[in-house]
């Protein structure tokens, strides 16, 4: 169980569900996964935000609207203090370059989507060249 600050939202992992804050509603919901989509990071929360109208409209349930209640109640206080996470793998991953990411199905697999992304590659890296000079031959 942990909070974490990703972009401008707060996570909350629980086994193996995943809520994200609502900074409107004060208070947590439910979402199934967070995808890359090729130029920003999107939620994928259709199955609890498909209808407007409904009563039960960003949790499905009203099991799952109670379970959120209580997870508000206890982990509210700690999203300010949170610790900025550099990636969240919420979903199915793929291997995307150097990472294993959550990609939408239509966003593009090319190395300028990879470097939209603005993360600090997770290759070996090149080792500085030793330059030889009479001085440091012998």
């Amino acid at each position: 169980m942990s909070v974490a600050r990703f972009h401008d939202r707060a996570y909350l992992h629980i086994g193996s569900r995943w809520f994200v804050w609502e900074p409107a509603w004060s208070m947590f919901r439910p979402v199934d996964g967070l995808a890359w989509n090729g130029t920003a990071f999107v939620l994928d929360d259709s199955e609890y935000c498909s209808d407007m109208t409904d009563r039960q409209y960003g949790f499905g349930t009203e099991a799952m609207y109670q379970v959120c209640l209580k997870l508000t109640e206890t982990w509210a206080g700690k999203v300010e203090d949170a610790p900025v996470a550099k990636i969240l793998s919420i979903g199915t991953n793929e291997w995307f370059y150097d990472r294993p990411m959550v990609l939408t199905p239509c966003a593009p697999r090319t190395k300028e989507s990879w470097k939209a992304m603005g993360l600090s590659r997770r290759t070996l890296r090149r080792h500085p060249r030793k330059t030889f000079t009479k001085r440091n031959q012998v």
